[in-house]
């Protein structure tokens, strides 16, 4: 019997073990890889939270930034003496392998739309640890999250966060009258009984600096200190009737019907006028510049009244109030002092146009041309998504007339004549949603397009009057109709983006 050939048989084990340790090699490789990948994985997302840390503790920072009072009306007074400028450090972990890093900028302005140079030029400088140099509207974060475990990751996140000397929209500025001069109360923090003059205007400057509040009284901003919260308003002996009657400064009156005499209404021709010491109408008192000149006085008259307005950050008055809401006035979020208006109360104008918003203390008195039936919001929906209604805005002189939208960013919404079933007619009100971006939108039939002001188109030459148009929704405070004052509170940072960072080993 033959011995069977086994020729051939250690080249083939040979090449079997080459081929396992191959193998093996390679599946130790995966594995090495897979091990680093989650690893890498982890850190980029706790260098996330850790990023997202910072942004809250940023905000908190901010947030109390305040006296330790609350004004008359129930807000929060706010101290930008105790405004962090940063950066703000910090761990989040025990181990100290965690870490947020947060830059703070504040702004004038809203930098969303700004280039890294405008926003380099624009800051707000600080020149420590806290206190800008001036009261800023906003504030951009930028924290950046990193994690420490053998390797390195780091993520960078970067918002936008609304700064307010309190928790009312009111940021306060300029009371004009005629082209250079305004409104002084001839210092930053008056006596009670100093009289009020017309100066060069001078924005920014503190004694020309007020809020037009829900009681219709202009407050001088830098006045509210500790020593008297209520701050000091635009004043007057009770009886309006008297010619000789000079604005002076007065402590603000919270009760009726004291308040009743500091209450002054913007009516249809752009007259201050006094109100009933019941607050039911406006009285026949009205303000008349005495001279015209810098440094002319103001007396209460009843003709001859002087035409004065408002910067759009003096505040909303009484159009602002429950009761404006409820009469229908619509005012702009971002351009504080102006409301949805018919322009010159004609129909057939063309376009609408975002006016000072009229007052008056009983606010159902105000004309047709800036009030406004939306669709009702739902009960009890506040913070949901589903806090909205669909239909149409109408506004009555007579004939009610729908608004209508031309759904693109080109062309006017306009009051016209109400079509059944026009998709143009059909707005989708928004209270506040769970998201910033969708809060107090006014949206047309087509979903994307939202009603706002067009700083860019301008009622006339040299004015501050935008003419209404729709955009496409972006979430921008000019966007927001009738948002509440606590919006800010209530919401999370606008802008929220990531933004690219360094991270070493572990890519």
């Amino acid at each position: 019997m033959n011995r069977s050939d086994d020729r051939g048989s250690m080249p083939l084990a040979l090449l079997l073990v080459l081929v396992g340790t191959t193998v093996s090699a390679m599946l130790a490789t995966f594995v090495v890889s897979s091990v680093h990948n989650s690893d890498y994985g982890i850190r980029r997302m706790s260098a996330l939270q850790a990023a997202q840390t910072g942004l809250d503790v940023a905000r908190a920072q901010i947030r109390a930034a305040d006296y330790g009072t609350k004004s008359d009306a129930g807000d929060d007074d706010g101290n930008a003496g105790m405004l962090p400028c940063g950066p703000l450090r910090g761990y989040v972990d025990k181990a100290k392998t965690a870490s947020y890093s947060v830059q703070i900028r504040y702004y004038a302005s809203d930098p969303q739309a700004m280039t890294d140079q405008q926003r380099n030029t624009l800051q707000i400088a600080c020149a420590g640890l806290y206190a800008p140099s001036s009261v800023p509207a906003y504030a951009l974060f930028s924290a950046t999250g990193t994690v420490t475990k053998g390797d390195t990751s780091s993520r960078l996140i970067e918002g936008t966060y609304i700064v307010h000397t309190s928790n009312a929209n009111i940021a306060g500025g300029l009371v004009h009258y005629g082209s250079t001069l305004c409104l002084d109360a001839g210092s930053s923090d008056p006596a009670a009984g100093d009289k009020v003059t017309v100066e060069t205007c001078n924005p920014g400057k503190l004694s020309q600096t007020w809020a037009y509040t829900e009681n219709l009284q202009f407050q001088l901003v830098s006045s509210q200190t500790p020593a008297h919260p209520q701050g000091m308003c635009l004043d007057a002996n009770a009886n309006h009737s008297l010619a000789t009657n000079a604005i002076v400064m007065g402590l603000c009156e919270t009760a009726a019907p004291a308040r009743y005499r500091q209450a002054w209404s913007f009516d249809d021709n752009a007259h201050l006028d006094g109100s009933k010491s019941d607050g039911s109408n406006i009285d026949t008192s009205c303000f008349v510049v005495v001279g015209g000149a810098a440094g002319s006085g103001i007396n209460l008259g009843s003709s001859s009244c002087s035409v004065f307005s408002a910067d759009a950050n003096a505040g909303a008055g009484a159009a602002s109030s429950a009761a404006g809401q409820a009469a229908g006035m619509l005012v702009n979020y971002q351009q504080f002092g102006r409301c949805l208006d018919i322009t010159e109360a004609n129909v057939g104008k063309g376009y609408m146009i975002a006016w000072p918003c009229k007052q008056n203390p009983n606010m159902n008195l105000v004309k047709w041309n800036q009030r406004y039936t939306t669709p009702a919001l739902p009960a009890n929906k506040a913070g949901d998504p589903a806090n909205k209604a669909t239909g149409t805005i109408t506004t009555n002189n007579g004939s009610v007339y729908c608004l209508q939208s031309p759904m693109s960013a080109t062309g006017y919404v306009n009051p016209m004549a109400c079509v059944n079933g026009r998709n143009d007619q059909q707005w989708t009100v928004y209270g506040r949603t769970n998201a910033y971006a969708t809060s107090y939108q006014i949206v047309d039939g087509s979903g994307k397009y939202c009603l706002q002001p067009d700083p860019s188109d301008l009622y006339s030459s040299g004015s501050s009057v935008a003419k209404i148009k729709v955009a496409l929704c972006t979430g921008s405070t000019l966007q927001k109709w009738n948002a509440s004052k606590n919006v800010v509170d209530a919401l999370a940072l606008k802008d929220l983006t990531e933004k690219p960072a360094s991270a070493s080993g572990g890519s």
